[in-house]
């Protein structure tokens, strides 16, 4: 009993560090469904309708059919669907929550971090989506072609630095 109390104590301190990262959310998924939050966060989340509208206000049709019922294998499978599409869209799976991290409340951080990295993906990968942003826009590879004399030079270099360090 100590020890859950423990770590829900954690979770909690965790949740009030990220109130800001939260907000954001909040506030991006507010203006991409146009619906506004109900209750906590993780009781306007845990269905997973939200989620789902969210999906498809970033990219239409991706969720083809959202449950609205209350019955909590439905919610489960919405959150599921909302899982699976953000992955198609590149979301990292080590940046996605699991079902049970919002549907019990066990991990809301992560939900929060979820969302954000969402943000991130969609700013790079979803051309078509001219909506509001969220998140840090991911970085382009930035590949790099040397020439031969160059590969030369450089290697002459390294020796030259190698002798130095060794007089």
């Amino acid at each position: 009993m100590a020890l859950e109390a423990s770590v829900k104590q954690a979770m909690a301190a965790k949740l009030e560090e990220m109130k800001p990262q939260m907000e954001e959310a909040v506030a991006w998924i507010e203006a991409v469904t146009g619906e506004g939050m109900e209750g906590t966060f993780d009781e306007w989340l845990r269905s997973g309708v939200i989620l789902c509208k969210l999906l498809n206000g970033i990219v239409p049709g991706t969720v083809k059919k959202i449950a609205t019922s209350s019955m909590p294998f439905k919610q489960m499978e919405n959150i599921s669907l909302f899982i699976r599409g953000i992955k198609k869209l590149g979301v990292h799976d080590s940046d996605c929550f699991d079902t049970n991290d919002l549907f019990k409340g066990q991990d809301i951080g992560k939900v929060v971090q979820c969302v954000h990295s969402l943000g991130s993906v969609v700013q790079k990968r979803c051309k078509d989506y001219a909506g509001p942003q969220l998140g840090v826009k991911l970085a382009d590879a930035n590949k790099r072609e040397f020439t031969e004399d160059q590969l030369k030079e450089a290697r002459a270099a390294k020796k030259a630095i190698k002798a130095e360090k060794k007089a």
